[in-house]
């Protein structure tokens, strides 16, 4: 089960960004399969067994859509990313927990705009000291 995914993601990290080669994307997708198959397969095995170990649950509909769309399309996962989306979480996680538990509704939407606010007024800067040096 782990070899699956562990060949699949190395498949997608040294493979060609943005597009794969038909034999990559092919064998990638397949390593995936298995790897949710099997992972299928466990967790039917721990449920009946009553054996619940973890909290954590895998986002694996998602890895099908994207087992799927690797493919039809050949598109390299590691060309599209949600980092920027994972980074905003880091900041709106940041600015809760910056908050008092029982103010946090009313000051957290002022305190990330201030935020934001300054993220942006830094960017237009850099970019206009930038323009000013060409």
């Amino acid at each position: 089960m782990v070899w699956n995914l562990s060949e699949a993601l190395s498949i997608w990290y040294r493979g060609p960004r943005p597009t794969l080669t038909r034999e990559q994307a092919e064998l990638s997708a397949e390593c995936g399969r298995k790897h949710l198959r099997c992972y299928a397969k466990l967790a039917a095995e721990a449920l009946d067994a009553e054996r619940f170990l973890y909290k954590l649950r895998p986002k694996h509909h998602y890895m099908e859509h994207l087992l799927d769309e690797v493919q039809r399309l050949h598109r390299n996962p590691m060309s599209q990313s949600n980092f920027c989306d994972e980074d905003n979480m880091k900041i709106l996680k940041g600015v809760s927990a910056a908050c008092h538990p029982r103010t946090v509704l009313r000051t957290w939407a002022r305190r990330y705009v201030l935020k934001k606010t300054i993220f942006w007024h830094r960017l237009a800067n850099t970019k206009a000291s930038q323009h000013d040096l060409s």
